[in-house]
């Protein structure tokens, strides 16, 4: 049987964002600030950041958590290939791939027991489970 979901999500989980930092090649670094060439005119508080990314030695970019507890892309898009947009889809769609995984292997009851991801050619991405009748709960 097949199930397919399609999920919008927003950045909340700290910890699973620097995992997907990660996943797509950047490095991240906590609690700095912008100090890239195009922010570091920037007032103190314009430069704040919880999350810096380097991205091929520029670390103008990165995450700010906002009262509503959600992450923010800030910093300085300048000559960035694919912009501030095409940084951000590609951002979240890693995290939400996962958030997805971490919730599916920390919670039994939905009976997943494997996920497999495969990268379909528009790029979107699909997560595919083995179910195991057994474990799910009524």
């Amino acid at each position: 049987m097949s199930h397919r979901a399609t999920v919008k999500t927003v950045i909340n989980d700290l910890d699973m964002l620097k995992k997907a930092i990660k996943e797509l090649g950047f490095s991240n670094y906590e609690g700095q600030q912008l100090t890239g060439s195009y922010t570091g005119n920037w007032a103190s508080g314009d430069r704040q950041a919880d999350l810096v990314m380097d991205i091929s030695g520029r670390r103008d970019i990165g995450f700010r958590k906002g009262a509503d507890g959600f992450y923010s892309l800030v910093g300085d898009f300048y000559g960035l290939q694919g912009g501030e947009k095409g940084l951000h889809d590609k951002i979240s769609q890693r995290y939400a791939v996962c958030k997805i995984t971490k919730e599916v292997y920390s919670n039994s009851s939905f009976g997943i027991s494997s996920l497999q991801e495969r990268v379909m050619p528009d790029g979107s991405i699909v997560l595919e489970g083995e179910i195991n009748e057994q474990q799910i709960l009524a």
